[in-house]
C-alpha cells in the first residue's frame, strides 16, 4: 500500500513521469526540486526546495517512501561544475539518509547507475555482487554514485533499495543518449557519427524505469539494504541500432566511425526480475523500441515549418 511518496529531483525526466503515474492512481505524492513549476500532465505541485533546505524534514514521516532521484547525472556536470556536482551527489545523498533515519521513513529508494561498473568484455556479465573499487572507475560521475551507495550501506537505518539504472532513453525532442541521437540523426539528416560501432549498453526505456520504480514502491518485501541492476534485457551495440534504423527508413544512410575505443558495460537484470517479477514490463523488443524512436523523429521532421 502506498501511504506517501516523496520524490527528489521531481522535475527531471524520470521524476516528472513517476509523479504523473503515481498521482493518476490517487497516490499522495510530493515532488521537490530546485526548480519550480507544475507538471504539464499532472496537477501535483512540485515544491521548489533544495535537498539542503531544513524544511525538507517537515515533508517526511514514518509513512513516507523517499525516492531519491536528485543528482548531477552526467560526466558533463562534473566537468562544468565539479564542486556542485560532488556536493549534490555525496553531501546531498548523506542529507537524505539523515532525514530518512531521523524521521524513520518507510523506505528509501536510491537511483544509482550502470556507470558504477568498470568497462568489460562483451561476453562478460556484471552482477550486483561484483566488488567495485571507486578508484578503478574512469568516470567521476560513476565514482560519485558508487560512493553514494557506500554512504547508504554504512549509514541508512531504514529499508533501502539501490537501483543501478541502465542507459535510459525515450521519445523526446532533444536526444540525450546514443540510441536517441543515432535514430534522430539517421532519420532527419541520413547521417550520423559514432565513436565506435562496437560500443554496447543495456538500454532501458523510461516507461520500464517508471513502472519498475512503482513496483519497488509498492513492494512489501523487507530489505535492510539491497542492490539491483535495473537495465534492459539485451546488450545492444551501436552497430545494431544503426542496422535497425537502416531496415526501417528504406533510404541510404551514412554512418561514419571515429577512433574511440569500444566501451561495453553489461549489468544484467536477472536479480530484479526474479525478486519483483516482469509482469509490469512491456513486451516490446529493442527492435520495436528503435522503430518507435524512428517514427517519433519522422513525425517531428514532418511537422517542421517550411
Amino acid at each position: 500500500m502506498r501511504e506517501r511518496v516523496l520524490i527528489t529531483g521531481a522535475r527531471g525526466f524520470v521524476g516528472s513521469r513517476l509523479i504523473s503515474q503515481l498521482s493518476a492512481v490517487g497516490t499522495e505524492v510530493m515532488g521537490i526540486d530546485s526548480a519550480s513549476g507544475v507538471l504539464l500532465d499532472s496537477d501535483v505541485k512540485i515544491k521548489q526546495l533544495d535537498i539542503f533546505d531544513t524544511n525538507l524534514y517537515d515533508l517526511v514521516d514514518n509513512k513516507t517512501t523517499i525516492v531519491h532521484l536528485a543528482a548531477a547525472s552526467s560526466n558533463n556536470s562534473f566537468d562544468n561544475e565539479p564542486e556542485r556536482a560532488l556536493q549534490l551527489n555525496l553531501v546531498g545523498t548523506q542529507r537524505v539518509i539523515d532525514i530518512a533515519n531521523r524521521k524513520k521513513a518507510k523506505k528509501l529508494i536510491f537511483a544509482s547507475s550502470e556507470w558504477v561498473y568498470p568497462e568489460c568484455q562483451e561476453h562478460e556479465k556484471q552482477y550486483e555482487v561484483q566488488k567495485i573499487n571507486p578508484f578503478d572507475l574512469k568516470s567521476f560521475y560513476g565514482q560519485s554514485k558508487i560512493l553514494g551507495e557506500l554512504l547508504l550501506t554504512n549509514w541508512s537505518n531504514v529499508p533501502t533499495v539501490i537501483l543501478r539504472f541502465g542507459i535510459i532513453f525515450a521519445e523526446r525532442d532533444e536526444p540525450k543518449t546514443a540510441i536517441e541521437v543515432i535514430c534522430k540523426n539517421l532519420v532527419t539528416t541520413r547521417s550520423v557519427n559514432v565513436g565506435n560501432l562496437h560500443t554496447a549498453r543495456r538500454f532501458i526505456h523510461e516507461e520500464e524505469i517508471v513502472k519498475s520504480l512503482i513496483r519497488v514502491i509498492d513492494s512489501n518485501l523487507q530489505f535492510e539494504i539491497e542492490v539491483f541492476n535495473l537495465t534492459g534485457n539485451e546488450l545492444v551495440s551501436l552497430k545494431k541500432i544503426a542496422q535497425i534504423v537502416k531496415g526501417k527508413v528504406g533510404f541510404p544512410i551514412e554512418v561514419s566511425v571515429g577512433n574511440t575505443p569500444a566501451s561495453v558495460r553489461n549489468p544484467v537484470n536477472d536479480k530484479f526480475n526474479r525478486v519483483f517479477g516482469v509482469g509490469h514490463l512491456s513486451k516490446q523488443t529493442i527492435n520495436q523500441r528503435v522503430v518507435s524512436l524512428c517514427n517519433f523523429y519522422s513525425r517531428e521532421l514532418e511537422n517542421e515549418p517550411g
